[in-house]
């Protein structure tokens, strides 16, 4: 078979000043393609934009989108980040037969909203021609079946999976750190105000609390961390580099994964546990298909402060022996996601749309 040529399509993709946007797609950029597949070509939106520089992004990207879909320089086309992407799919009739191949992401499909539905519904067609459409936990291979998706054209594809060369683990732990720590989005429903609530409960006085990342509620998380009176005590550090953030991470006894919302994956809680470091979740969502409760981490329940104070406060009340035994089954269970593993399933996936 000669090499099937792949166009990549993302609203999404880091920049130098956003690092971690879209960085998924990046990842799969350089990790994914083989000798059989080959990203001959791209379209990608890159870093975090807004307003009137948001606008002509997007123009920009459909109008090169539709250009290089009719000039058909390639044998299958890989979208991701669904709902807007998909848009300059309407003005292309894919004549001779290009394979579509759809990467969905988790609210870019089942985000809520006059708008969100407005475009899920106007995008139906394409997701009932496309030959095949990728979800990242197997979570969600019920909720895109409900949206009418064969479920034979479905496929789970865990977020490009693990860099176990970035994330791996460090000599086991002779005693608790007494910090924690948090890593993602600071916006809505994540539950960064239940984690600092709850921080602020702790009877640890010497604890520290870690938190990273952008987000719009920031500064207001700021805030509540100073009525609270643990400013001095929690830190916001802002936007961590992929590369920096194993360094991160073994300066923590857990990662904190407070989100109130269907996570599709929680890919951060997977790189945490792959460098031995215990995840404290709600297992919501994706983080339901691996996060098991004093197995490879710890389990509460979403938006519950005095239950989140317990839970961490057991944690530190266990011996380090025990901190360390779901600092292993968290690697045991993290090296099923490896980026190689995952990687090699959905190439033989997709070689197989070819052969059929």
């Amino acid at each position: 078979m000669e090499s099937i040529r792949i166009y990549l399509i993302s609203n999404m993709y880091p920049s130098v000043e956003s690092p971690n946007f879209g960085v998924f797609v990046r990842n799969f950029e350089r990790d994914f393609p083989s000798e059989k597949l080959v990203l001959v070509d791209k379209t990608v939106i890159e870093g975090k934009k807004s307003g009137f520089n948001l606008l002509i992004a997007y123009l920009l990207f459909f109008v090169e989108v539709i250009k290089k879909l009719h000039r058909g320089d390639f044998d299958a086309v890989y979208v991701h980040y669904l709902q807007h992407s998909l848009i300059p799919f309407h003005f292309w009739r894919n004549k001779s037969g290009k394979k579509v191949i759809l990467n969905a992401h988790g609210t870019d499909i089942l985000g809520k909203g006059k708008l969100y539905e407005g475009i899920r519904k106007w995008n139906q067609s394409i997701f009932d021609r496309a030959d095949l459409v990728i979800v990242p936990s197997f979570f969600f291979i019920e909720k895109l079946t409900q949206l009418g998706v064969n479920p034979d054209r479905l496929e789970v594809y865990p977020s490009g999976g693990i860099n176990p060369e970035i994330f791996f683990p460090a000599e086991e732990k002779a005693r608790p750190q007494y910090r924690l720590g948090y890593l993602g989005r600071i916006d809505s429903g994540k539950g960064v105000d239940t984690l600092i609530r709850a921080f602020s409960k702790l009877p640890l006085a010497n604890i520290a609390l870690e938190i990273c990342g952008p987000g719009s509620q920031r500064e207001e998380m700021e805030r509540l961390a100073q009525t609270l009176e643990v400013n001095q005590r929690v830190s916001f550090l802002g936007n961590i580099s992929q590369e920096k953030i194993r360094e991160i991470f073994l300066r923590w006894d857990a990662l904190v994964f407070p989100s109130e919302l269907e996570e599709s994956l929680g890919l951060v809680g997977l790189e945490a546990m792959s460098c031995g470091l215990p995840v404290i979740g709600t297992g919501e969502g994706g983080m339901s298909t691996y996060l098991i409760s004093n197995e490879n981490g710890i389990v509460f329940e979403p938006g519950n402060v005095s239950q989140l104070v317990e839970k961490i406060s057991d944690f530190y009340r266990q011996d380090q022996a025990f901190r360390n035994r779901l600092a292993k089954k968290a690697i045991v269970t993290a090296s099923r996601y490896h980026s190689k593993r995952v990687n090699s399933a959905l190439r033989n996936r997709i070689q197989a749309l070819f052969s059929a």
